[in-house]
């Protein structure tokens, strides 16, 4: 197990710091809390101060009942999940696939047809070399089926025939429609009502196009009701009058025009100093950058231990390895 910290640096940047791995005896929930909040704890790093949580969204870690994210969230109402939205999306794409014969049956069958050309190098070449004088030999013709022919089943038998349909309502109704159907289905239930509001509410924040999402009741919102101990009432209203301000003051600076991100938009902040006059907005901002959209580091937090413990170094412990990749990782801080 692999932890990653996040945090946002005092110029305003995000960083991503591999911190330690553990091997653990098993996978359990409980099993998986302990050790990282002992791993914390050696640190002094309190549980009750996380902002966010991100993991891979297995089982045992997404339950809302009793996975870890939810062990945590009972010790730490603000350290809000966060499943990887690449991997979210990766899950409802082939979940959906799989669902609708006739895109399942075609990646099958790509899927055999790259493993059988890929096997060999001869194949590979062969084909290759037919593509290339294929493309030679056809300037521009693609061919492009006649929508509105007889669709035919099959082998084309007139027994095979069910439904006299054009070629067109096949490919629109019967797996266009219900591929879209599918991927709504899924990217409902795997997108939590929670997750979904909390970063619909943070999109306010988001510099691009000229603050176009610009919004002072959604900030608003998103302050009271998901960040309720960083605000006190008093501190709402000053916030609402700050943003004002913000409007007219920092969305027409030459400095914040043609920013792309939010960790952008904090960095110019503090550049310019206006980090101090607005430092509710500041404070906000940097909370909403601490949520984990994205587990991509800890991948390559994986991807690093296959290159240092290798089968020449196989009988590593924890401690040695986990210093092994700190010094790999991290490399830039040892400098």
């Amino acid at each position: 197990m692999a932890i990653i910290l996040r945090f946002v640096d005092c110029h305003g940047i995000i960083r991503e710091r591999f911190f330690d791995v553990v091997g653990v005896r098993d996978t359990t929930t409980l099993t998986l809390k302990e050790n990282i909040t002992s791993i914390l704890t050696r640190y002094d790093l309190q549980n009750e101060n996380i902002r966010g949580q991100g993991y891979d969204g297995a089982s045992n870690i997404r339950g809302a009942w009793n996975g870890l994210q939810a062990l945590f969230l009972n010790e730490c109402p603000y350290a809000y999940y966060v499943h990887c939205f690449a991997h979210r999306l990766q899950l409802a794409l082939v979940a959906a696939s799989k669902n609708v014969h006739d895109v399942w049956l075609f990646f099958s069958k790509l899927n055999s047809v790259v493993n059988f050309v890929n096997v060999s190098p001869k194949r590979h070449s062969e084909l290759k070399s037919a593509r290339e004088d294929e493309i030679i030999d056809r300037e521009h013709g693609i061919y492009i089926p006649d929508m509105d022919a007889h669709y035919l089943e099959g082998t084309g038998r007139s027994c095979q025939q069910q439904n006299v349909i054009t070629v067109e309502q096949h490919y629109h109704v019967d797996i266009f429609n219900v591929v879209l159907d599918f991927q709504l289905m899924e990217l409902g239930s795997r997108f939590p009502d929670q997750t979904l509001e909390l970063l619909c509410l943070s999109s306010s924040l988001d510099p691009t196009n000229h603050f176009e999402s610009f919004n002072i009741d959604d900030m608003c919102n998103l302050a009271q009701r998901f960040y309720p101990l960083y605000f006190t009432e008093k501190e709402l209203g000053t916030l609402k009058r700050q943003l004002q301000h913000f409007k007219y003051d920092v969305l027409v600076h030459s400095k914040f025009q043609n920013l792309s991100s939010l960790s952008e938009l904090c960095q110019s902040l503090i550049e310019t100093k206006k980090s101090e006059i607005f430092f509710l907005i500041d404070r906000l901002i940097r909370l909403v950058l601490t949520l984990p959209v994205s587990i991509a580091t800890t991948e390559c937090a994986f991807s690093a231990m296959k290159l240092v413990k290798t089968s020449l170094r196989n009988k590593m412990d924890d401690d040695f390895l986990s210093s092994c990749m700190v010094i790999y990782i991290e490399r830039e801080l040892m400098v």
